[in-house]
């Protein structure tokens, strides 16, 4: 009897790796970009101006095909997120939130295929774990103080919705461009007030495909 259910989970377990093999395929490669961050904040102070901050994105990622027209993508990456603030009538006139994550987001991708080229639509949702946060203040464009910023969660979560193109270059190689809009949904800010991050992202990679293409 142990011998019949090994036999037959071993040809399950078997099937299941061939069927998979002809429909899904592994993609991995790297990944870098600018973030244009900014920080939505509940309670705004008077006499401020928020100006977006832009920063660099690097990493890796990868690709699972499931079928001709749909893949899942994940990213493990650094990103350079924050806020820059005009003060008027006060000691100092400019200061800046320097906020960097490592990141993982993981997107439902659908493709339209036009001989090497593949537009796509994404969506899904990312993971970040704070790694670094200074704030900078400035008089007449001087530094006059640097310290790490307090009060911010470890962890923050958000959407992802965005388009681009897969460009097939040769062999199992292919290019990417993506654009992306991230919205935050956890507080970024641990003490009192609302604040969550935001970001237009726009990212350009190279992906190496195991195995033959579909």
């Amino acid at each position: 009897m142990r011998s019949y259910i090994f036999k037959q989970l071993l040809f399950y377990i078997v099937l299941f790796i061939t069927t998979s093999n002809a429909v899904a395929q592994l993609g991995i490669g790297l990944v870098g970009g600018l973030n244009h961050s900014s920080v939505a904040i509940e309670n705004q102070a008077e006499n401020t101006t928020l100006i977006p901050r832009n920063g660099i994105i690097i990493g890796a990622s990868s690709n699972y095909i499931l079928s001709e027209h749909i893949y899942l993508s994940g990213q493990l990456r650094y990103i350079e997120t924050g806020q820059d603030v005009e003060w008027r009538q006060f000691i100092f006139d400019y200061s800046e939130a320097k906020i960097n994550y490592l990141q993982l987001p993981i997107h439902f991708n659908y493709t339209f295929i036009f001989q090497n080229v593949k537009p796509k639509f994404f969506c899904g949702a990312y993971i970040g774990y704070l790694l670094k946060s200074t704030g900078r203040v400035k008089i007449n464009n001087e530094i006059v103080d640097e310290s790490e910023i307090d009060g911010l969660n470890k962890i923050d979560f958000g959407i992802d919705v965005g388009a681009g193109l897969d460009i097939h270059m040769l062999d199992d190689y292919d290019l990417f461009i993506n654009a992306c809009y991230s919205h935050g949904l956890i507080d970024a800010n641990s003490n009192e007030g609302s604040a969550q991050n935001r970001g237009y992202q726009i990212t350009l990679g190279i992906m190496y495909y195991l195995g033959s293409a579909i």
